[in-house]
């Protein structure tokens, strides 16, 4: 996980989780804490109401920003920053006034994505991976929000595989992004002289990225 991104959830409002075990040493020290410890897995999430705090640059400056810029590049920030950001922000939007369309005469307040709990990143150790350390993530913050402040969820998945795992925890997956106008790589498809729309059609069959909530989390 990337540290900036860990300093910009820990200096901010943010929740890191970490799962760890006793039972098992990895090569790598990187993966072991100080108690001696491994870790398995690590998510970070922001709560209701709190997010990356875009605008808040000696912040930025501070958890290394501009180290992170360098490493990810130019198109991988204009992407994920600016393009993909914006349709997530469209599709959970579109879900939400949806789901309080539906709900309205049930006297409940109305939601906004920025009203859930939001998993900007998580990730297993390969070496744990298939072993549930998902999972326990993913419901150590149901029982944490239960506790707390208890709202929807909301992450987005990269691949099918990804998405079904959310879903058996709940997730409901909303859309695929950019169909009509990307291809699986996220290119822009350019039409050329003499195309056929049905051509084009093949080649901007969007990115496989899926926005999630989930409304009513189970521990």
């Amino acid at each position: 996980m990337s540290p900036f991104m860990l300093k910009t959830a820990l200096l901010s409002g943010g929740r890191v989780v970490v799962a760890t075990t006793m039972e098992r040493e990895l090569s790598d020290e990187k993966s072991k804490l100080k108690n001696g410890a491994t870790i398995a897995g690590i998510a970070y999430w922001w709560p209701p109401r709190k997010r990356l705090p875009a605008y808040n640059i000696p912040l930025l400056l501070r958890c290394g920003v501009w180290k992170a810029l360098k490493g990810w590049g130019l198109t991988v920030v204009k992407r994920a920053g600016i393009e993909y950001s914006g349709l997530n922000e469209k599709t959970h939007g579109t879900a939400f006034r949806d789901y309080n369309k539906k709900h309205n005469g049930e006297g409940k307040k109305a939601l906004k994505p920025d009203d859930s709990w939001y998993l900007n990143m998580v990730m297993t150790v390969k070496e744990f991976e298939g072993q549930g350390v998902l999972s326990k993530l993913i419901r150590e913050c149901y029982e944490h929000a239960r506790k707390t402040k208890l709202a929807p969820f909301t992450l987005e998945a990269s691949s099918e595989r990804s998405r079904d795992r959310y879903a058996h925890l709940g997730f409901e997956p909303r859309t695929i992004m950019g169909v009509g106008k990307v291809d699986r790589n996220g290119l822009t498809v350019k039409k050329n002289n003499g195309e056929d729309v049905e051509g084009l059609s093949r080649q901007a069959e969007g990115v496989e990225y899926y926005c999630m909530v989930n409304w009513d989390p189970e521990v």
